[in-house]
């Protein structure tokens, strides 16, 4: 089936980032693939949700044409992953705070029903991708291409609305409902670069209960998207209610037996 008239050209590494909030055997299939949609500020959104969280991530070099959803698989996810950095000597170049430029760069092409990836960068000598025609000429080379996917279930054209639930009114100083700390995990991933990169999270202020409300969810700067998480539904139980089976402590226990 596939989605007829979409095209797009964008980067691997984003699309490994927004991959990991998708959802994993959902039932409703859709949830297990990464929106890829055009931006009115140029380049294309990358987008993925599991139901309880979403991460929008913006390519702006990316080339798209319509809109659909990228169904990965595990091998093709592994192949998103950037390889070591090494100098023009061939020596791995040293990891410090800061994420070192990745020189195997690496895109993702699909033409509505097969989706390539392909190194545009081999080495230091090439410090920065190509542009235009010469990225797309990266999938033609065999030295370049890694592997490919295709089927009728692989790219489809369903995905919810998903800005409807980006808060309006985020409020970094209101205090945001109980959040799964499972569904940081993966934002972080998608959000952050830095090693000691961390989440701020911003309830949405024009819900009638900010604390059961969407908030907002903001990396460490370094990449250009946003993330959505809900909080967990509270139980209706008073807090201050103990269980039925723990008597207070100036309750008469019984006397023992001797």
């Amino acid at each position: 089936m596939g989605v007829p008239g979409f095209s797009c050209i964008i980067d691997a590494d984003l699309f490994l980032r927004a991959a990991a909030v998708r959802a994993v055997d959902s039932f409703r299939d859709y949830l297990e693939g990464v929106r890829i949609e055009p931006c009115s500020a140029g380049g294309a959104l990358l987008v993925a949700t599991d139901g309880h969280r979403m991460v929008v991530l913006r390519d702006p070099d990316a080339e798209v044409n319509g809109a659909a959803t990228i169904r990965p698989t595990a091998f093709f996810l592994e192949a998103c992953a950037p390889e070591r950095d090494f100098d023009e000597d061939g020596d791995p170049i040293p990891s410090g705070n800061e994420r070192p430029p990745i020189f195997m760069a690496r895109r993702i092409r699909c033409d509505g029903y097969r989706v390539e990836i392909a190194r545009v960068t081999r080495n230091a000598a090439e410090p920065s991708p190509p542009e235009g025609d010469a990225i797309a000429d990266c999938f033609e080379d065999p030295a370049r291409q890694i592997g490919s996917i295709s089927g009728e279930d692989v790219v489809v054209a369903c995905f919810p609305e998903w800005r409807r639930v980006v808060p309006v009114k985020p409020n970094p100083a209101m205090v945001a409902g109980p959040i799964n700390p499972e569904k940081l995990v993966d934002l972080k991933r998608a959000l952050t670069t830095r090693r000691d990169g961390g989440l701020d999270i911003a309830p949405d202020s024009s819900s009638v209960d900010p604390k059961a409300a969407p908030a907002l969810v903001i990396g460490d700067g370094t990449i250009d998207g946003f993330g959505v998480v809900m909080p967990v539904k509270r139980d209706k139980r008073p807090l201050t209610q103990l269980p039925h089976w723990l008597a207070p402590a100036d309750e008469p226990r019984g006397e023992v037996a001797p």
